[in-house]
């Protein structure tokens, strides 16, 4: 008997709980909950002024916005892997066909894994097929070769040390294969045909080929090209261009908002060479594109005796990463600044930006989470990171809404979510028609709070115009559930 090797894929990230935020158990309520304390025979919890007493209307208008839109980048290694058929129809096929029966949990893995690169005509018997042996779904493939391009994957005896795990058997393998590749955008096909056959086990290498990385909508040409010169520079060169580009695209910043220095800081990552004068000129050049090099120069004046800090300074400095906005910006500074020559304290200030343990808390979002009987760090921190991302314009209306909501008792079921429709109008119907689409396509998904997820969302590549409505929906379809964390996946 033939035995399947399920791939190993990557577990959950992207919405796991936070750490609990200190001391919120012993300083927690709202000033309306006094008399509901005192009931309890329990004393009211002080939570500082009653930051919701001037509240307004709820029905706040929203502001225009529009993040524009960057284009996927193309990636060709010279590869010829076959076009996959189109995705399967809006439905979880392989749940439907292996629910409930012996094995349903290994025949589900193996399914979605394989149903992808198979053909219209080949899915309902294959789908048929597994009712009858889903403790052997390999039995069940259809009788034909794989491609050329995953019969050379498969011949890659190092497969294993590169963080890929395909079958032993070569006929499964292949179909795990083509299935994966049918998961994958063009580019992305290439890059991981690029790693598994031509660098996966060249002198030794142990570079990390984890398909799952390669899901998701494809990154821009600038930091494609990044990610290719990026892996040349590191002398033991384990990591594959994709992360590589992935990370340059985590430097980018919320489009709609001037004076930050994340796209521009991208754009010349683009054409940079190896070393640390590149990537520094580069840091120089967002700042000159901001005019903000004095500012920075004097914020960070101190890290640069911190060791590790002074590069990471002048970065958050200049606002980069999407979790800062103008408003994120500004503080930072006003903390560094604050900080003086102190590195524990400026380390505490770059870390704020999107360390839980360490998260500058806005007193609104708190008091405002509270009066919501939402006293989590989730709802706390999600409001918080939100309003950091935003211009003066959109935290003002963001923050209204949060305050005016919170005293009218009309919370939602996720704050923080509630109010990114008069602040982000165009993100927000993006990111819900987004949530939306991979909850109704994908059952597995339904058990994430789809507010939540609307929140994750807001804080993603939908921000900088990288993804946009298309280009996650095509993601969730390609995919076909397959991914155990298809919102890590998709979403970026």
């Amino acid at each position: 008997m033939k035995n399947l090797t399920l791939l190993a894929l990557a577990g959950l990230i992207a919405c796991t709980a936070e750490p609990n935020a200190p001391g919120l158990e012993g300083d927690a309520g709202s000033a309306g909950d006094a008399a509901v304390a005192a009931d309890a025979g329990r004393p009211p919890r002080d939570t500082g002024p009653d930051l919701l007493a001037d509240a307004g209307s709820t029905d706040v208008p929203p502001l225009a916005q529009d993040v524009g839109g960057l284009p996927p980048g193309n990636y060709d290694a010279g590869f010829e892997p076959p076009e996959p058929p189109p995705p399967p129809h809006e439905e979880d096929h392989c749940a439907q066909a292996c629910l409930g029966m012996p094995c349903g949990r290994e025949c589900r893995a193996a399914c979605n894994i394989a149903l992808p690169a198979m053909t219209e005509d080949e899915r309902p018997e294959y789908l048929a097929c597994l009712n009858e042996t889903s403790c052997e779904p390999w039995r069940c493939l259809p009788n034909r070769e794989a491609s050329e391009v995953c019969q050379q994957v498969c011949d890659n005896r190092a497969l294993r040390q590169c963080d890929v795990t395909l079958s032993a058997d070569e006929d499964v393998c292949g179909y795990e294969c083509d299935g994966l590749l049918a998961m994958m955008s063009p580019p992305a096909r290439q890059a991981w045909l690029q790693c598994t056959i031509n660098e996966c086990g060249t002198e030794r290498r142990a570079v990390n080929c984890d398909p799952t990385t390669y899901l998701g909508p494809p990154p821009t040409q600038a930091c494609i090209n990044r990610g290719l010169v990026a892996v040349t520079c590191e002398p033991r060169r384990n990591r594959s261009a994709w992360e590589a580009a992935w990370e340059c695209e985590g430097w980018r910043t919320p489009a709609d908002q001037e004076g930050l220095g994340g796209n521009e800081m991208v754009e010349c990552l683009g054409n940079a060479g190896c070393g640390g004068p590149d990537f520094y000129r580069c840091m120089i050049r967002s700042q000159e594109a901001t005019g903000r090099g004095d500012e920075v120069a004097e914020a960070c004046r101190h890290a640069e005796r911190c060791e590790g800090l002074g590069a990471y300074c002048q970065l958050m400095a200049n606002g980069l990463t999407r979790v800062m906005g103008q408003v994120g910006m500004e503080r930072v500074n006003a903390c560094l600044l604050a900080a003086e020559d102190s590195c524990d304290d400026i380390r505490t200030c770059i870390q704020g930006m999107w360390d839980p343990n360490q998260v500058e808390v806005e007193p609104l979002c708190r008091q405002a989470c509270i009066g919501c009987n939402d006293p989590t760090e989730a709802c706390i921190h999600a409001c918080s990171r939100l309003h950091n991302s935003m211009s003066h314009s959109q935290a003002d209306t963001y923050m209204e809404c949060i305050r005016n909501r919170a005293a009218a008792e009309q919370c939602g079921d996720f704050l923080p979510a509630t109010c990114i429709a008069p602040a982000l109008p165009s993100v927000d119907a993006t990111c819900r028609a987004y949530v939306n689409h991979m909850i109704n396509r994908c059952p597995g998904t339904r058990f994430y709070n789809p507010e939540a997820l609307v929140s994750w969302c807001s804080l993603s590549g939908v921000r900088s115009g990288l993804t946009n409505l298309e280009t996650l929906t095509a993601c969730v379809d390609r995919t076909g559930c397959a991914a155990p964390n298809l919102w890590e996946a998709c979403t970026r």
